[in-house]
């Protein structure tokens, strides 16, 4: 069964209360909490507490978006404990520092490397919590092309590492469609937004066509979240009406599951 849900970062600017409260209004299952405004590693009983008022409001933690870049010498076990304090198993991280300069598709050999190797390390203290890894599918990481995250994924093999899934502006639609194909056995929760190449956003409804498109080739999986992230001008009218339209979305796909 797919649920809906936001991503914190959607309105890095509100409180956690205003998240929530947002979250509600919407009518969503759940939320994945910020590691950069909302819930910053180590605070711990901070952590707690959000996790408590996340439940309290009858919502789910969907998952720490921390970030952790992997291959840059970072502390994964702060990260580990504020999951664990925020009172959830799935932990999203960086495949390799975010460098707007790296060409997409390129591949270092060194750098990826390392990269699988921490990825690898990382996998190895999350299973001993009980924790899921989760790759950001993003431009300027190793997850930039579906040939990048693929080769990745296949040299890091390992059972609790997945990867999300969303449009990088720079695919095109066919692109994306053939990573969604492809990719699909390790494909886990999806990042869901409307952007055109020049990162200008607009209303979900536009991009509803090829949305469905993607998710009829999105295979039967259980507890996957398509998660709202980033809306047109920043509009809480505009989330609301998004979140209505992914409502439609998942009820579409739900029922193409139970058929």
């Amino acid at each position: 069964m797919s649920k809906l849900a936001m991503c914190s970062v959607t309105f890095r600017d509100k409180s956690v209360n205003e998240i929530i409260e947002l979250a509600r209004l919407a009518q969503l299952d759940g939320i994945e909490w910020g590691g950069d405004n909302h819930v910053p590693p180590s605070n711990l009983k901070d952590a707690e507490h959000i996790g408590e008022l996340t439940r309290e409001a009858g919502l789910e933690v969907v998952a720490y978006g921390s970030y952790y870049f992997a291959g840059e010498e970072m502390d994964f076990t702060e990260i580990s404990d504020t999951a664990k304090a925020l009172g959830t198993r799935d932990i999203r991280i960086w495949a390799g520092k975010m460098d707007r300069d790296k060409e997409i598709g390129e591949i270092d050999q060194t750098d990826f490397e390392r990269i699988v190797l921490d990825i690898k390390k990382v996998s190895e203290v999350a299973k001993e919590a009980g924790q899921i890894i989760h790759l950001e599918f993003h431009q300027w990481t190793y997850t930039d092309t579906l040939e990048s995250a693929l080769k990745l994924l296949e040299r890091v093999d390992c059972s609790n590492v997945f990867t999300y899934w969303q449009p990088n502006v720079h695919s095109n639609h066919r692109e994306r469609l053939r990573q969604v194909r492809i990719l699909n056995q390790y494909i886990s929760n999806i990042h869901v937004f409307h952007w055109d190449e020049e990162f200008e956003r607009y209303p979900l409804s536009d991009g509803l066509v090829s949305w469905k498109e993607y998710v009829d080739l999105v295979k039967v999986k259980s507890d996957r979240y398509f998660s709202l992230e980033f809306v047109k001008d920043d509009s809480v009218e505009q989330f609301i009406e998004d979140a209505n339209k992914l409502r439609e979305l998942v009820r579409y796909l739900n029922l193409r599951h139970n058929d």
